[in-house]
């Protein structure tokens, strides 16, 4: 895959990110109160961080100011010019934390952690039955009831094309998304669904 850079966001004069996941500082000037410094251009080496979650993190100072940075969040917020606020959680899908190629990367809720953790299925909109297995999931304010089945992955595969229809659905009401591009994605998903 080919490495594309952009300014990060809030940081742009500063910083750039690619689409693997890599930091480059930028190269600046910087007044030390004895004149001029230019620091050079440099790629930042990523760390884990101390909490539970042991996400990549940079860290860098501007402005005297110590700065640190989820590398998945922030390649995610990038490449989709979107802010995904305090409600949203990164996930690699591979589930290593140092692969931050922008493919690897999926944002679910918070809500939707809790639901894992707490469903009996192991699988978020699946709910066991006595003899069957049922997939749901809230839409507009209603909960929708998708699917019956014994197959619990069924089940489960079916609530996930329903929920990659809302997320695709509410790309295209904010306008992140056009609507010729969200029927190709949701074709796309169908056909995945299929195989």
């Amino acid at each position: 895959m080919k490495e594309i850079w952009k300014p990060l966001r809030n940081f742009e004069e500063y910083l750039h990110i690619s689409n693997l996941g890599n930091v480059k500082l930028l190269e600046r000037e910087v007044n030390n109160g004895k004149g001029i410094r230019i620091i050079p251009k440099r790629i930042l080496t990523p760390r884990v961080s101390n909490d539970k979650y042991k996400y990549s993190i940079v860290s860098f100072r501007i402005e005297n100011k110590k700065h640190s940075l989820i590398i998945g969040r922030a390649v995610y917020e990038t490449f989709n010019n979107i802010d995904l606020g305090n409600k949203k959680v990164v996930i690699h899908k591979d589930g290593n934390r140092s692969n931050n190629n922008l493919e690897n990367i999926k944002i679910i809720t918070r809500r939707t952690i809790k639901q894992v953790r707490a469903n009996k299925t192991g699988s978020v909109g699946v709910t066991k039955h006595k003899d069957f297995y049922s997939a749901s999931i809230v839409f507009e304010g209603r909960r929708l009831t998708l699917h019956t089945s014994t197959d619990k992955s069924e089940c489960h595969k079916i609530y996930q094309l329903a929920k990659s229809m809302i997320d695709e659905f509410d790309k295209l009401k904010s306008g992140i998304l056009s609507k010729s591009r969200l029927n190709n994605k949701l074709i796309e998903k169908q056909i995945k669904l299929m195989q």
